[in-house]
């Protein structure tokens, strides 16, 4: 009986000594570093959106994620804001549909497109913004002043020199709890969705582990906490 017992002991350690020795999985992951609320650089460290997610995602699937801002960095995977929709990579299971949304002076009685006939209306040149007000800008005559500076663009409307713009959800949440006097439509218009990308046919590891910690955080609640607090 002592031998056998001495046996488990032996095996018990041998089991415990090799479980701390194995290390968690790391993934690089690029990010953007201007892009508040999804991703910016906060006391020296990635936060918002994106971070929130795929830190919540690794807590829950067992591996670690090293965010960077440096393009030049050896990353295995990259928000899909750098991609933009190209074949040439895969990505993991979307984790945020963004939209846009029309914004007008917290003074404006305009609550609907059809009280734009006529007006003056603002869009960052390149967004999706510009691409959906040059879609109705013809059903509503309306005239598209195009900016590179979206501060600009939020001031104009402030000072009634636009009757609104076109800005990403989540960006103007931001803005309008930051102080900015803006109020918003109720309702957005979906544009792209937000995932991770890593190379065609690389990195499948991360996409599986990815996907799997993100079906965790969505069931067990986690995932709703974050949305909701942006």
């Amino acid at each position: 009986m002592k031998k056998l017992v001495s046996v488990f002991i032996i095996i018990l350690l041998l089991i415990t000594i090799t479980g701390c020795s194995e290390e968690k999985t790391t993934y690089t992951v690029l990010m953007k570093d201007n892009n508040n609320p999804y991703s910016y650089i906060n006391n020296g460290s990635v936060t918002g959106l994106e971070a929130d997610i795929i830190n919540a995602v690794a807590d829950a699937q067992g591996f670690q994620v090293n965010l960077v801002t440096d393009e030049n960095a050896d990353f295995v995977s990259c928000s899909s804001d750098f991609t933009n929709g190209s074949e040439d990579y895969d990505y993991t299971s979307p984790f945020y549909q963004r939209g846009i949304i029309f914004t007008t002076p917290k003074t404006s009685n305009i609550t609907t497109y059809e009280q734009l006939i006529n007006a003056t209306i603002g869009v960052t040149k390149g967004s999706f913004g510009e691409d959906f007000a040059t879609q109705i800008a013809s059903q509503y005559n309306l005239t598209v002043k195009k900016y590179t500076d979206n501060q600009k663009m939020h001031k104009d409307a402030q000072n009634n020199s636009i009757a609104g713009f076109f800005e990403d959800e989540l960006v103007i949440r931001e803005s309008i709890k930051n102080g900015e006097n803006l109020k918003t439509f109720e309702n957005a218009e979906k544009t792209t969705s937000l995932s991770f990308a890593v190379n065609k046919d690389k990195n499948k590891d991360f996409i599986e582990n990815f996907n799997a910690g993100l079906e965790k955080i969505s069931k067990n609640g986690e995932y709703k906490d974050i949305i909701e607090k942006y």
